[in-house]
């Protein structure tokens, strides 16, 4: 076996410092970029969720207070049970 042309192969791949370095940085990089999507799409997700609630929360006001008013009545339409 050649050595000499072992250690030819390896040296081609040895990367320098500053490639490495730069390498790692793209990394990080993409990682915020990531981390950063998904915390944008989580707080969009909340926020609709907030929304959601709040109205939810207007119609079950709304319902209450036809019931204060007297615009609610179950025994109206019921049916008498022969019991």
């Amino acid at each position: 076996m050649n050595t000499l042309a072992l250690f030819a192969d390896q040296a081609s791949t040895i990367r320098s410092p500053e490639t490495m370095a730069d390498t790692a940085r793209d990394a990080v990089d993409a990682v915020k970029t990531k981390v950063g999507d998904a915390l944008d799409r989580g707080q969009a997700a909340i926020s609709h969720a907030s929304d959601t609630a709040s109205e939810m929360a207007e119609m079950a006001t709304q319902q209450v207070k036809g019931v204060r008013v007297g615009n609610w009545r179950p025994w109206k339409n019921a049916t008498l049970s022969a019991r």
